[in-house]
């Protein structure tokens, strides 16, 4: 625990390699990502996996990043197919697509989940509104971006490359 830095019960087999690792913001539960689309939830209070199963093909390539909606109710999750999906984790329906030109490799959302972020390998950076779905917010970066991160308020993303240069972008220019 965090108290004291010990483990908390037997490690979890996910049985399949991780790339991206995600707690709720009740941390109640983890979300976990990986190779072949696989996606899997981890209820942490009764140590018990939860029934999240989008439709088989749904998801493609490597899960790159995946994030909880404030709430709980929602899962984003960027991959190598070139877009975002949302999935609404109470019956795993799809809710939303967001198309990318390259493989998304960080997506958040915003602490009132009225926007969320993708970032692509490609060096974009997109906002989205998600009431209506649409972009409102897209810039490029001089090189490829691997890490972003939203403030909590949604007005600031910070993201980061190889280049080991982190940019601060404003949301609220266009």
């Amino acid at each position: 625990n965090s108290a004291n830095g010990n483990q908390i019960g037997e490690p979890l087999d996910c049985e399949s390699s991780i790339n991206a690792l995600a707690v709720s913001q009740d941390e109640k539960r983890i979300a976990i990502g990986g190779f072949g689309g696989n996606i899997s939830i981890w209820n942490i209070e009764d140590r018990k996996w939860l029934t999240f199963k989008p439709l088989k093909g749904e998801i493609k390539g490597i899960v790159n990043s995946i994030a909880f909606s404030p709430d709980g109710s929602y899962l984003l999750v960027g991959s190598d197919a070139l877009l975002a999906k949302m999935f609404r984790i109470s019956d795993s329906k799809l809710v939303s697509t967001f198309e990318n030109q390259s493989n998304v490799v960080s997506v958040g959302f915003s602490s009132d989940s009225k926007r969320i972020f993708t970032l692509g390998i490609d060096k974009s950076l997109k906002v989205w509104d998600l009431h209506p779905v649409q972009t409102y917010f897209d810039d490029t970066d001089k090189h490829p971006q691997y890490a972003g991160v939203m403030s909590n308020d949604g007005k600031l993303i910070a993201s980061g490359g190889h280049n080991g240069i982190v940019r601060i972008w404003s949301t609220e220019t266009k």
